[in-house]
């Protein structure tokens, strides 16, 4: 995300503001499966689905790896591991098995001590040890080839920090689920480099899929209009500041965020918009300039 431009990140803010509704509208499971035992009970739905779909997606060649990833978290929760030689030391951990050509993720499964997703193959290989043969179930007797770490570790959380769209929450099922949103992006990033050949970079094309997606449902606001009344209309008929309201919100006092602030990239929000231009705007100065200067 740094690599774009500060004008691109504007209009971004202008159509969707995932600050806050998102995190707080989040949500994978009804009350009947929050009584099970099942540790990852909140997200197991989504998360058997996309493992699913890992697996269908793709057939790998003969090399495979399998590595733990960590996944920074710091709250409360049973299942958090402690691992020392991670830069991030706390947090949920998980054993990856990836393809060797392409970094491709083909499984994930979550460590949740004794309840872990596993096959008990054998008392002797240990918990870690079922974890990689019920990773490598599928694809034994194949011909592949397995490595654990050294020179064959393709995929990390190195890989996918820098573009990373995880949120800052205290629950962490919300938390995992855009650590599976960066996984998804990251296997569609591997398959498109296979199938079309082109070198491009990672940044590159999370930056080409936030620009498909703007275009395909971003929604149409008034003060985006070309025709040329539309863009002159703020320059003339009465304007007058107002009080925000929205029924999309339970907050006593709801904002938006200022549209002239955001033009100097500038992240600042405001109980008061034109309704004529239904566009935010903080009282002083912002709404004497958007209505007078060009």
């Amino acid at each position: 995300m740094m690599c774009l431009k500060p004008i691109y990140l504007t209009n971004i803010c202008r159509e969707i503001d995932i600050q806050y509704y998102t995190i707080k509208m989040l949500y994978f499971s009804d009350k009947k499966s929050e009584r099970s035992k099942d540790r990852l009970a909140k997200i197991r739905g989504l998360f058997d689905k996309l493992r699913e779909i890992f697996k269908k997606s793709f057939s790998p060649f003969r090399n495979l790896c399998i590595d733990e990833s960590l996944l920074l978290f710091k709250g409360r929760l049973f299942f958090k591991h402690y691992i020392p030689s991670k830069r991030n030391r706390f947090g949920i951990k998980s054993f990856v098995l990836c393809d060797c050509s392409t970094g491709y993720v083909l499984d994930v499964i979550v460590y949740t001590g004794s309840t872990s997703e596993m096959q008990a193959f054998s008392a002797k290989l240990g918990k870690a040890g079922n974890i990689v043969a019920t990773l490598m179930q599928p694809y034994l007797g194949k011909g592949h080839q397995l490595f654990v770490t050294g020179i064959y570790n393709w995929y990390s959380s190195r890989i996918i920090s820098t573009i990373s769209c995880t949120r800052k929450t205290l629950k962490w099922y919300k938390k995992f689920f855009f650590h599976l949103l960066d996984i998804s992006i990251w296997n569609a990033y591997c398959l498109y480099k296979f199938n079309t050949k082109k070198n491009i970079s990672m940044s590159d094309y999370y930056l080409a899929l936030i620009t498909e997606l703007l275009k395909q449902y971003s929604e149409s606001r008034k003060y985006n209009s070309d025709t040329p009344s539309a863009y002159l209309m703020r320059f003339k008929e009465r304007h007058f500041p107002a009080l925000y309201s929205s029924d999309k919100t339970k907050r006593q006092n709801p904002m938006r965020r200022c549209i002239v602030c955001s033009m100097d990239n500038k992240r600042r929000s405001t109980r008061y918009y034109c309704k004529q231009c239904n566009v935010g705007l903080c009282v002083v100065p912002c709404f004497e300039m958007y209505h007078t200067e060009q």
